[in-house]
């Protein structure tokens, strides 16, 4: 008996677009410098307001972000799959509501970048899929396996195609504008409450220039270290959001999550509930 495949919920209607006011707004709030010990640069009742306009549906006009078609991407596509896939917003990256983190070069912080439907799928196919529990934290691997000890990764290590959900990510990542090559190493990671990630920089000669991670479930604090001067700078992940390293944030400042049940967050308490983050990464094969 054919099992009966999940309905995708990502659909060109999907889209979403803000006025050129609201763009302005949120690129002075991205100006504005925090204080010290501060988790942002952004006022979020401000943003909070703006995600609600993101999330109603507007009527398109001429100027609409919609109106954009979705670009071919030239060159070999991954896997032989088609270009076209659950994900259909194709906007560039100046198209979204991002922040970026003035005191870490390279650092980027996007909210809502998926809908709230989009993210309960992803949930689902994450779960219906087998957890490894190699670490302290549940972990699934996509693309290629990674050896945590040796921090090394190899053609040995490949494990097949992305599955759809996390291909189609991809491309939306890659179409946006946010990583140069389509990514094809996908690490999923399960944090329940009490449980982190220990001060790190990814495998410089493992991966791109580029990570970027993707949070569902619950919110949480990552920290950025700066190991030269020990300043730390903290930033909120909300579900739905991303997070781009790049340059400095890449190669020069750790990031982590501490292993705790709360999080405190503009003087409010977060009690921390399961969270999930999508990694997305390409591998650097010395020996393809």
């Amino acid at each position: 008996m054919n099992k009966k495949k999940n309905k995708s919920p990502y659909t060109k209607d999907n889209k979403k677009s803000l006025s050129q006011k609201e763009y302005t707004q949120l690129e002075l709030f991205s100006e504005k410098i925090p204080e010290k010990n501060t988790y942002s640069r952004v006022d979020f009742d401000e943003i909070s307001k703006l995600k609600q306009k993101l999330q109603a549906p507007k009527k398109s006009d001429q100027n609409s972000l919609n109106q954009q078609t979705i670009p071919q991407i030239s060159g070999k596509a991954l896997h032989k799959v088609e270009i076209t896939s659950f994900f259909h917003d194709t906007r560039k990256e100046n198209s979204y509501t991002d922040f970026k983190v003035h005191e870490v070069k390279g650092l980027k912080y996007i909210p809502e970048f998926i809908t709230q439907s989009e993210h309960n799928y992803l949930i689902k196919q994450v779960d219906n899929q087998p957890w490894l529990s190699d670490l302290k934290r549940r972990v699934q691997h996509y693309g290629y396996k990674y050896n945590y000890k040796a921090r090394a990764i190899d053609t040995s290590m490949h494990i097949g195609a992305l599955p759809d959900w996390a291909l189609d990510l991809a491309y939306k990542l890659y179409n946006a504008n946010f990583i140069d090559s389509i990514p094809d190493q996908v690490i999923v990671n399960e944090y329940l409450p009490g449980q982190g990630i220990s001060s790190h920089i990814d495998c410089v000669p493992c991966f791109s220039d580029t990570i970027i991670s993707l949070s569902l479930g619950s919110a949480c604090i990552m920290d950025f270290t700066n190991p030269s001067t020990d300043e730390k700078i903290p930033v909120l992940l909300e579900p739905k959001s991303i997070v781009l390293l790049k340059e400095d944030a890449r190669y020069k400042w750790t990031h982590s999550i501490a292993a705790r049940k709360t999080d405190k967050f503009q003087e409010k308490v977060i009690t921390r509930e399961r969270r999930i983050s999508l990694t997305f990464r390409k591998v650097i094969l010395a020996n393809p």
